[in-house]
């Protein structure tokens, strides 16, 4: 393998490409470095395990949906509409470019029995995720029932999400977000 100058972020990034395809307990440290291009040494110079490394990938999702999904929830210059669009349509994007679905999703799914250092991780990605879809809603309903549909949208995009990858058809998340945004439309 070539000597490569890898920055922490490019090893994260392509990290997060791998696991979202692959599982976190599938992904092994050498599987990792291959898929990095890196030797797997390389990766005790930024991340002392595996775990370490799944919260640092886990971090950087969340500061990216934090930073260019959720950010949106904010913007009252357009419609509480328009706002779940955006918020919904980047998610969508995002989730369904390259295979493997939402790592957030996965990776709680796959892990939450052993208890991994990183799934406070997780909880704060719902968590926030929660807090901007009630904020949408409150523009029609009070906040005890704005929050309670945010879960129910969230329950219901993740459980879209997971079978658009069993049956490879977007049909499952598409029609999640259209009654999401139904919330608001009728």
């Amino acid at each position: 393998m070539p000597v490569v100058k890898t920055s922490k972020e490019e090893v994260v990034v392509k990290a997060l490409l791998f696991i979202r395809q692959h599982g976190y307990a599938n992904a092994s440290m050498t599987d990792l470095a291959k898929a990095c291009d890196i030797q797997p040494s390389h990766f005790y110079y930024y991340f002392k395990n595996k775990e370490d490394l799944m919260s640092e990938i886990l971090a950087y999702t969340l500061k990216y949906f934090q930073e260019r999904v959720m950010i949106h929830a904010d913007d009252t210059e357009i419609s509480p509409t328009e706002r779940l669009e955006k918020i919904l349509n980047k998610y969508s994007k995002i989730l369904m470019q390259g295979e493997g679905g939402c790592i957030m999703g996965n990776t709680i799914l796959e892990t939450a029995h052993n208890d991994p250092p990183f799934l406070s991780i997780i909880k704060r990605f719902f968590e926030d995720f929660t807090t901007v879809l009630t904020k949408v809603y409150q523009a029609k309903y009070t906040e005890g029932y704005a929050r309670d549909l945010a879960e129910q949208v969230i329950q219901d995009v993740e459980g879209g999400i997971m079978l658009s990858q069993l049956y490879k058809n977007d049909r499952f998340v598409t029609r999640a977000f259209q009654r999401a945004k139904n919330h608001l439309n009728n």
